[in-house]
């Protein structure tokens, strides 16, 4: 009896250390598993942000290298690096819509009218519509007309703010052409003036620039998402390129997946 008795605490003595060590085993194999996926996702994390710096890097120097003997654009889509790797340009309308304003005057009889404002499509790959220009100024002179690229696109007698839907809408084409802002026209002498236009396009995205006194303003948006197909880990970064001086002014990560 004390050997049976004896045999059986052994056989459950043993059963328990298997018990024990199975889980054990199985504990440090999840562990192990998990740091592994761990590794393997910051690897991803990494890389795809140097893809998107890829992207911004390609847009800018295709931008570059075009204005070498014209007006500058860039390509959006996405690029492949390889058979896992690539980036993805995108933009809204607003964002690809370059407002220069750095010879922006007072024109017309009595310098009523700004003029010189130039516009232009920052690429090739679609065309961008403005719907409405919202102007805004520091004076109590009315505006009476606006006159984009020859035709006159509005017209009134209003205070600031004025919220002038153009007829027809502004398209600006998948080219690198310029566009005139040939004037906009006041009741008024507007020497000292302070004037903003809020560009509304028909994608519903804005663009507020200063447009009166002259500035080197002539700016475009590049947003540029990284990725591989063996994850869903995506990083996507956007970038504000000044034409005019050639430099980039705000560069940030933000959380959006382009097509």
């Amino acid at each position: 009896m004390k050997l049976q008795k004896h045999s059986g605490m052994v056989l459950m003595t043993s059963v328990i250390l298997i018990v024990f060590v199975s889980i054990a085993v199985l504990g440090t194999a999840t562990f192990v598993v998990a740091r592994m996926k761990q590794v393997e996702n910051q690897k991803i994390f990494a890389e795809t942000v140097y893809l998107a710096q890829a992207g911004i890097h390609q847009a800018l120097h295709d931008f570059r290298f075009h204005k070498l003997t014209g007006n500058g654009y860039f390509s959006k889509g996405q690029t492949n690096l390889d058979a896992t790797r690539f980036f993805v340009l995108g933009a809204n309308d607003a964002d690809l819509l370059m407002v220069d304003t750095s010879t922006a005057d007072l024109g017309g009889g009595a310098n009523k009218d700004i003029v010189n404002l130039q516009i232009q499509n920052a690429t090739n790959s679609h065309t961008i519509t403005i719907d409405r220009i919202v102007v805004a100024w520091n004076n109590s002179v009315n505006l009476r007309s606006i006159r984009i690229n020859g035709l006159n696109l509005w017209s009134g007698n209003q205070g600031s703010p004025v919220d002038a839907d153009l007829s027809p809408d502004v398209t600006l084409n998948a080219t690198s052409s310029i566009y005139q802002i040939d004037r906009l026209r006041f009741q008024n002498d507007m020497t000292g003036v302070t004037a903003t236009a809020q560009f509304w396009m028909t994608d519903g995205s804005s663009k507020t620039v200063t447009i009166y006194p002259a500035s080197n303003h002539n700016d475009f948006n590049i947003i540029a998402m990284g990725k591989t197909t063996v994850s869903n880990i995506y990083r996507t970064i956007q970038v504000t390129y000044n034409a005019l001086t050639g430099h980039i002014i705000d560069s940030q990560e933000i959380n959006v997946s382009l097509p």
